[in-house]
């Protein structure tokens, strides 16, 4: 990327290196951008798509809503009569809680699991981390994971204390669809890479007052031409030369870093984008792309829908055969009206389909939104649904969200990876899990069912930890008690207790239970052996008779 770089000078002569074009986003950014803007505008709420910039984008103007005073007074009313029904937004919040169902399991090596309560700068949690991602994944359907490391001035190493002082610690950060306004994978050594990411971030600082301002900052992740990782932080800077005293804006860069693990340069970059297709650089719809669009043309179906009513359900009074010189007539029982004869007095009412027609197509949308994603806005079917049908029923939805979790999981793992190789932490491919669930649907487990597992474990054909992992499964015991917790918990219940062992075996008799304790200690002695003392046998010493000798 420095190779582009270009020189100027101000007119104090200071020189500034900068970058052209680096503001230009990839091709599929440009796609997509428009698709991620009308995703989050839907979910934010009515308020949103009412605003000024979007509204004719949400609702565009009739043939009579012209450009002028009448026409953008029309305009506003009609949007007024507008109600966005936000199944978008529900539908995310319902993807969101069933991936939270139940807590991630994450198994770290000892050294790094202060990670779970400290995964990002900001001092947030793996678990919070880790709801951001999948919120951005079901959004945008892309979603960059990236470990960054803070580095100081100068060419001595810290020590432990003064990096643990100073907080020197790598760390996760995500960024969102709109922030990856750039990226390239070349074939380095054989294998395909990501060899570029430009990262845009804007923040609020204050400069001079406390009026915040708007600051842009593009981060560069590439591979250099030896082959090694480099930071490139470049920033917008009007600079005032001396063929333009206005100032001109020019990408200016501020910084270069070689971020060192172990010392050494890195030959990889650290950044790792995600989609429900997994890790990759391939954008495509998101998992809400076509809801999202069915909501908007539900919620132009309101304009029409709210501004019918408003006209239809007020009648219009009638009259025939009033004196020339009525002014204004009054309506009520306190009122009189004189009719010439032959005069008539009636209320013109609207008659037809078309109100009717504009709520079938309301009905519709809903339905159609149901079946796109939104299932907690479905009315409940006729009659009893079968447990199978119900689980077709969601199918579609819940192999989704499952590779969503899948793919998040894996990520998250080559995210902590990294950080140990940093921190100088062994590790192996078991010493680091992190497992969503993909359980979206409760096994429901009945008294009947219980009993008989319970049975099967007694007469041997069932292990006792199958018998817990059944439990687990339906939810009865939690998923992080094992067998023996279980059997510990057991016994902690009578803790204190004096009881008779025969009060105690007509107990567990009783609870079901004498057999199963029974199975799972021959099943733990079969499986732990206790060792076979062998008694040494003692050797006799043979007797040795004195030798005489012969005189």
């Amino acid at each position: 990327m420095l190779e582009y770089t270009k020189i100027i000078k101000d007119t104090k002569g200071n020189k500034y290196s900068f970058i052209e074009g680096i503001e230009i986003p990839h091709p599929d950014y440009v796609k997509y951008a428009p698709r991620w803007k009308k995703a989050r505008d839907v979910i934010e709420g009515e308020d949103a798509v009412k605003d000024t910039v979007n509204r004719e984008v949400y609702l565009p103007r009739l043939g009579g809503h012209t450009n002028d005073t009448q026409g953008n007074a029309d305009y506003n009313s009609f949007v007024e009569y507008a109600e966005l029904f936000n199944a978008t937004g529900r539908s995310v919040e319902a993807y969101r809680g069933l991936l939270n169902r139940k807590l991630p399991f994450i198994k770290l090596p000892p050294s790094v699991r202060d990670l779970i309560e400290s995964f990002t700068i900001k001092d947030e949690s793996i678990y919070t981390f880790m709801e951001q991602i999948e919120v951005e994944t079901i959004v945008t359907n892309r979603v960059g994971l990236f470990v960054d490391h803070p580095y100081v001035d100068g060419d001595r190493a810290l020590t432990k204390h003064e990096a643990r002082f100073m907080n020197m610690s790598p760390y996760g950060t995500m960024y969102t669809a709109e922030s990856i306004i750039n990226w390239e994978e070349k074939r380095i050594n054989n294998r395909i890479m990501t060899s570029l990411v430009v990262l845009k971030e804007t923040e609020y600082v204050r400069v001079d007052s406390f009026i915040p301002e708007l600051k842009t900052t593009y981060r560069v992740l590439e591979i250099d031409d030896d082959g090694f990782y480099r930071q490139i932080i470049v920033e917008p800077e009007v600079i005032v030369t001396n063929l333009n005293e206005q100032g001109v804006t020019r990408n200016v860069v501020v910084d270069e870093v070689y971020p060192l693990q172990d010392g050494k340069k890195m030959t990889h970059i650290p950044f790792y984008p995600v989609t429900a297709q997994g890790v990759t650089w391939e954008l495509s719809k998101s998992v809400i792309g076509d809801l999202v669009n069915v909501n908007i043309a539900h919620y132009r179906n309101t304009a029409f829908h709210e501004k019918a009513i408003m006209w239809t359900a007020s009648p219009t009074a009638v009259f025939s055969g009033l004196p020339t010189d009525t002014q204004s007539i009054g309506i009520g029982s306190t009122e009189a009206v004189i009719i010439a004869p032959g005069g008539t007095a009636k209320y013109l009412e609207y008659e037809g389909r078309g109100l009717e027609d504009i709520k079938l197509a309301l009905d519709k949308k809903e339905q159609q939104m149901a079946i796109l994603g939104a299932k907690i806005l479905a009315n409940e079917v006729n009659g009893i649904e079968s447990g199978e049908a119900a689980m077709i029923h969601r199918a579609g939805e819940q192999g989704i969200l499952a590779d969503i979790a899948t793919t998040i999981g894996n990520a998250m793992e080559q995210l902590i990876k990294v950080i140990c190789n940093w921190r100088k932490v062994s590790y192996t491919d078991n010493s680091i899990v992190v497992d969503i669930t993909k359980d979206y649907t409760p096994a429901v487990i009945d008294a009947n069912t219980i009993i008989a597992l319970g049975k099967e474990v007694s007469e041997g054909r069932l292990s006792y930890e199958s018998y817990i992992g059944a439990m687990q499964r339906g939810e009865i015991i939690p998923a992080t008690r094992d067998a023996k917790a279980e059997l510990k918990l057991i016994a902690k219940t009578h803790e204190g207790t004096v009881l008779t062992n025969t009060e105690r075996i007509e107990y567990l008799e009783k609870k079901g239970m004498m057999d199963i304790l029974k199975r799972a200690k021959d099943l733990e002695e079969q499986a732990n052996p206790e060792p076979k003392v062998v008694e040494e046998v003692k050797k006799e010493e043979p007797v040795v008779e004195p030798k005489t000798m012969e005189l």
